[in-house]
């Protein structure tokens, strides 16, 4: 399900607004959604939306690589 294009169609409700429904195809588009939406909602300029989803992508992707590690074979997980 992970990565730019998890194959699936993700829908998502809005807490404030009933019955509004957002479908999206990648996580790159809910990205730009979010950025919009700030925007348009006058929270943050499109600048700093921008920006803030640039480190937002360098930050994920540095959990990514020095976190999310396989699982060993002879690990004994039974908490």
């Amino acid at each position: 399900m992970f990565g730019a294009r998890p194959g699936i169609v993700i829908r998502l409700k809005s807490a404030t607004a009933p019955g509004v429904v957002e479908a999206f195809t990648t996580f790159d588009e809910i990205a730009e959604g979010v950025v919009e939406a700030r925007m348009l909602g006058g929270i943050h300029w499109r600048t700093s939306s921008v920006g803030g989803r640039r480190v937002a992508q360098q930050v994920g992707n540095f959990a990514v690589y020095h976190f999310l590690k396989p699982k060993s074979e002879d690990c004994d997980d039974k908490r």
